[in-house]
């Protein structure tokens, strides 16, 4: 929507900012340092999966998105392909931010209604 001018994007996230967008500045860039979010996708598997499945979906998740096509199309998207797509790095990921947005739930009093 950005690309056809419909919105007016203002800032990029994450901490780094967009190969699709490189002109558009991070938060941090623009003085708003430890604000910010990343956007992501898990999959999850029923608790007691065996280790090895686990192992190998993640292998062929990896290997699938590592592949040129893939990478150009989620770029398209304005997204990147995370560096690390293990199940350890997706339990670390929902350790830390899930607490996060909670507190940030809490203190804003946001809801889904």
């Amino acid at each position: 929507m950005a690309a056809a001018g419909r919105v007016a994007a203002l800032a990029v996230t994450g901490p780094t900012r967009l190969p699709s967008a490189p002109q558009l500045a991070t938060l941090e860039e623009q003085g708003f340092a430890g604000v910010g979010a990343l956007s992501w996708i898990g999959i999850a598997a029923p608790a007691g999966t065996p280790a090895a499945m686990l192992e190998r979906v993640s292998a062929a998740l990896a290997k699938g998105f590592s592949s040129a096509a893939m990478k150009a199309k989620v770029l398209e998207l304005g997204c990147e392909v995370a560096p690390d797509m293990s199940p350890r790095h997706l339990r670390e990921t929902l350790a830390r931010e899930v607490p996060q947005w909670k507190r940030f739930q809490a203190e804003t009093r946001i809801s889904i209604n």
